[in-house]
Order: C-alpha cells, then structure tokens, then sequence
C-alpha cells in the first residue's frame, strides 16, 4: 500500500470510528482498516494523526458492544490500540489517560471470549512497557491473574512479562496492589508446569526488591504470605537441581533479602530445615557440578543467615533475634 493509499484510507477509517452514530458494522471495518495501516505504514501513520480522538474513541469502542464472537468491535478496537502502542509506544500513555487499561482489565475480567481476552492481553504488554505504575494502580496483575488458566501457554507468557513490567521499580502509592497478587503467584508455584514456575519467581523476586525498603510491606510479604514456605517447596526432594540457573539464583535472592530484613523469615527457613538443603546445595555445586557463582551466591544467603556481629542500634536486635533462632 503506497502512502498516498494508506494516508487516504487512514483518514476514512478515522472519521468513521469518531462517527458515534456509526453502527457496529461501519466501526468494525474502519476498525480493520485501522489495524491493517498500522501494521503494513509502521510508525510514520500513526505519529501524524491527531491522538486526542483517537485515544479516547477506542477505549470508548472496547468498552461498548457485546464482546460476543458476532461483535468484532471490541476485539477490533483492542487490537487497534495493541498496534498502535506496538508501531509508537509514546501512544500508551494517551491511551492510559483516557480510561483504555480499565476498559482491557474489564473485558478481560468479562472473559466474553478467549480471542478478546487474548487481544487485551496484547494491548496491556504494549501499555505495561510504557506506562507500568498505572498499570499496576488500574488493577491489571488482579486481572491477568484471575485468568490466567484460560490461556495457552503463549498467551500465558505474555501474561507474566506483563507482570514483570509493572512490578518493576514500583512506588510506595502502588505497593498494596504488588501485595494483593503475592497469595495468587504462591498458589502457582504448586503448578507442574516448568514454564509458570520460571515465571512466577522472578514476579515474587521484583515484588520483594519493590519492598525491601519499606519495614510495611516487607513486614507483610514475610507475615501476612506464605511466601517463603511456598517457594521452599520448589526446593524439597532435589527439585532445586531441576530448575534452570535463572530460577534457583532468583529463589536464593529472594531468600537473601527476605532473611536480611527479617528474624522471622530465618526462623522460617530453619524450621523448614533449610540448613540441610543448603548444605546439599554446596556439596553439589562444589564437588559434582562445579559452579563458584551458586557456590557464592550460597555463601551470601548463608552470611545473611548467620552475619558478623555488629554494634548498630536496630541491626544489633536483628542480629541479636537471628542468634536466639540459631541457637536454639
């Protein structure tokens, strides 16, 4: 398609989808026609049109219709707003302002049909890159948790980068919502299934680092969860020996930083007796499968279990508890 071609069909598309009195056929085929220019034009189409009526038009569009499988309009206007974010992701942020993640997280909740869901999907991957705090604020870890069965394991995938986006560097305003979702990412990691057990635990690992500053929320992720039970269990029996590199240094993370701010999550690691699995652990990766990172890595967790003692104030009563535990 030339420009001339694309720059004209563009434009009927537009005056057709700001059409609020078009009926739901008109809006469907200026909606593919959309989606069509902006996958075969890339960005050079999408970055000269006016985005004010754009960005409030197709939310409006995914959040009116049946989302049936004979109303193509909301799945129409997803994919519009995935291929826009995909082509410019300046785009997500217009988007995000005018009410698009709620109308995504709403039809995914709605569970309509499997192929909107999968296009919601999309277009929240695309905004989640460019805008994660809103994301994360708006609700989205509830609603692409709550579902997350109904996908394939492709779509599965992308469910959890977006998980990953929007617990990346989280702010203090939007920590509850990271706390919500730790019960669901738990329960997951009884899944079989090796690829969401590699996925939840970089999730749970970008929580904990979101939270390590704040005595609140960390306090919480160690008390209120079983967090460290349930991701202790991946370890039992030799599973650890299963689990790619990736995974187990993200586990053994974890465990640092949970055992660095809290008595309480020692005290949960012995009694699960952790000692014997670490001292598993260092044999195998120093005298079967040699690897002095996991050697260091285990060594740090161990230093974090067991540290030097030192005078300050509030570091001292850490210390002072995780000797009592030790000791006993």
């Amino acid at each position: 398609m030339d420009m001339y071609a694309s720059g004209a069909k563009l434009q009927d598309a537009m005056a057709t989808i700001a059409d609020e009195a078009a009926d739901a056929g008109d809006a469907a085929a200026a909606l593919a026609a959309l989606c069509e220019v902006l996958a075969e034009s890339g960005s050079a189409s999408i970055l000269a049109t006016p985005h004010a009526g754009l960005a409030t038009r197709l939310p409006a569009l995914l959040a009116g219709g049946s989302g049936s499988q004979g109303d193509g309009v909301p799945l129409l206007a997803a994919r519009a707003i995935a291929e826009a974010c995909d082509t410019a992701p300046q785009w997500a942020s217009h988007f995000a302002r005018h009410g698009a993640v709620e109308a995504l997280c709403d039809r995914l909740l709605a569970v309509d049909c499997v192929e909107l869901a999968e296009e919601c999907l999309w277009a929240l991957n695309a905004i989640s890159l460019e805008c994660p705090h809103e994301c994360l604020s708006r609700g989205v870890a509830a609603a692409v948790l709550q579902f997350l069965d109904f996908f394939s394991t492709s779509k599965q995938k992308v469910a959890f980068d977006i998980l990953l986006h929007i617990f990346s560097d989280y702010d203090e305003v939007n920590a509850p919502k990271a706390m919500e979702a730790v019960p669901a990412l738990c329960n997951l990691l009884q899944n079989s299934d090796t690829m969401i057990l590699e996925s939840v635990v970089p999730c749970l690992v970008s929580i904990a680092v979101g939270a390590c500053e704040n005595d609140k929320y960390m306090s919480k992720l160690i008390y209120e969860t079983n967090v460290v039970k349930a991701t202790l269990t991946l370890m039992c029996n030799e599973r650890w020996k299963s689990l790619n590199d990736a995974t187990l240094e993200g586990i053994l993370g974890l465990f640092r930083d949970l055992a660095s701010f809290s008595a309480k999550a020692v005290k949960s690691l012995f009694e699960l007796n952790f000692c014997v699995l670490l001292e598993e652990m260092i044999s195998y990766y120093s005298y079967v499968h040699h690897d002095s990172n996991m050697v260091g890595m285990l060594l740090e967790l161990i230093y974090q279990l067991m540290p030097p003692l030192e005078t300050s104030g509030q570091h001292l009563k850490l210390l002072t508890a995780k000797k009592k535990i030790i000791m006993r």
